[in-house]
C-alpha cells in the first residue's frame, strides 16, 4: 500500500488529447480528469479495476505524465526526452510505462524518428514497458502489409514492444462473418470503417479525405467497445 505510484508517460497527437471526441454535452472533450480522451478513460478504468480487485490494500495510484500535443510526431517527443530523462534520473526514479500514440503524424513525416525514440528510451530505462498504438484510421486499416505501416510494425516487433492494433481490430470488425460483428455493423450502418463494401484510398490528409469524415464515428466505436468492455 505504501509502494511508490506506478509511473506512466503518454505521448500522442490530437486524437490522444481527445479533440472532438465528446459523446455527450456533459462529458468533457479532453484535458480534464476523466474526460473522453482515452488516456483519461484508461486512468479511470485502471483505478476501478485495481480497487475492485484488491480493495484499499494496494496502491492503485498512477503518476501520469501527459505529454500529448497537437500534431505531435516522434521527432517532437524525441526533443522532449532529454529533460524528462534528466528529471527521472536526478530523482532516482524510474519510468515504468511509455504509451506512444504518434503514428498518425509519423505517417506524414515518413522518417526514422520512431525507431530512434524507442531505442533511446530502452537504453535509458531498460525495464520499461513501451506500449505502441496503431490507430484505426482508414489509411492504416488498408495499409496492413506495405508502405509506412509495414515499417512501423517492423520496429514494434524488432524491439518487442507491446502493440495495440486498432487497425487490425477494424479489419476484424469489418470483415468477420461472426454474428457479434454483424450486429455491430447493423448498429453503426454509416461507419465507413465497418463497411465490407468500401476500401479506403491512401489519401490520408486530403481536404475531403475520409479520415476527417469518419473520425468521430471511429472514436465513438472504439471507446465504447474497447475501453469500456
Amino acid at each position: 500500500k505504501n509502494a511508490r505510484p506506478f509511473s506512466v508517460v503518454v505521448t500522442g497527437n490530437s486524437f490522444t488529447i481527445g479533440s472532438n471526441c465528446g459523446e455527450k454535452t456533459i462529458q468533457p472533450s479532453g484535458g480534464e480528469p476523466f474526460g473522453c480522451a482515452w488516456p483519461h478513460r484508461l486512468a479511470q478504468r485502471w483505478k476501478e479495476l485495481v480497487t475492485r480487485s484488491f480493495g484499499n490494500t494496494t496502491n492503485a495510484e498512477i503518476e501520469w505524465r501527459m505529454l500529448q500535443a497537437n500534431a505531435q510526431a516522434s521527432n517532437n517527443v524525441m526533443h522532449r526526452l532529454p529533460s524528462l530523462i534528466e528529471e527521472y534520473h536526478s530523482k532516482n526514479k524510474t519510468l515504468d510505462v511509455l504509451l506512444l500514440n504518434n503514428g498518425i503524424t509519423d505517417a506524414r513525416v515518413q522518417s526514422a524518428w520512431f525507431e530512434a525514440l524507442v531505442r533511446l528510451v530502452l537504453d535509458q530505462f531498460p525495464q520499461i514497458v513501451i506500449i505502441s498504438l496503431v490507430d484505426g484510421i482508414p489509411f492504416f486499416v488498408d495499409d496492413a502489409t506495405e508502405g509506412f505501416l509495414s515499417s512501423y510494425t517492423f520496429t514494434q516487433d524488432h524491439y518487442n514492444l507491446t502493440r495495440i492494433d486498432f487497425a487490425k481490430m477494424c479489419r476484424l470488425l469489418r470483415d468477420s462473418d461472426k454474428e457479434s460483428y454483424n450486429t455491430l455493423r447493423r448498429q453503426y450502418p454509416k461507419s465507413s470503417l465497418l463497411s465490407k463494401s468500401l476500401r479506403i484510398s491512401n489519401k490520408l490528409y486530403g481536404e475531403k479525405s475520409l479520415y476527417f469524415r469518419v473520425r468521430k464515428t471511429r472514436i465513438k466505436v472504439f471507446h465504447n467497445y474497447i475501453f469500456f468492455f
